[in-house]
């Protein structure tokens, strides 16, 4: 993707696979890509946005495609990451998914991750390297 910058006219370029986005922009640009978060409780929904420069961005949940991770217990029913790789982003939203809500806590914390969960009993929860918003 990267040396499609070198042209002038192009600012921005992204990538999408199964909701899985990166993006990378021109350094010399103020452009961003805003990326929605789709509601798991409704697909018509987006119960958030992230502005993204050079990172990547995904979710891993059971809405799509049902209970399709082998999982712990737990009423945790979506996870998005946010992370400078995709790699990165895409195998913490699905461990994240697997752990279930209380480790994932544990684990935004120790890894210092970035992104938001919802979980069917406390609802949307935002994190920022490691700090959980109430």
């Amino acid at each position: 993707m990267r040396p499609l910058l070198a042209d002038p006219a192009i600012v921005g370029v992204s990538l999408n696979g199964g909701g899985d986005i990166v993006v990378a922009i021109d350094e010399q640009t103020d452009f961003r890509w805003q990326v929605g978060i789709e509601d798991p409780f409704n697909d018509t929904m987006i119960l958030g946005q992230y502005e993204l420069g050079n990172q990547a961005i995904a979710t891993s949940g059971i809405n799509r495609r049902g209970e399709h991770i082998k999982r712990t217990r737990s009423s945790l029913q979506q996870v998005t990451i946010v992370s400078d790789t995709l790699v990165f982003a895409d195998t913490w939203a699905t461990a994240e998914m697997a752990a279930g809500t209380e480790m994932l806590l544990k684990l935004i914390a120790k890894y210092q991750l970035t992104g938001v969960l919802v979980d069917a009993h406390r609802g949307q929860l935002h994190f920022s390297e490691g700090s959980v918003q109430s």
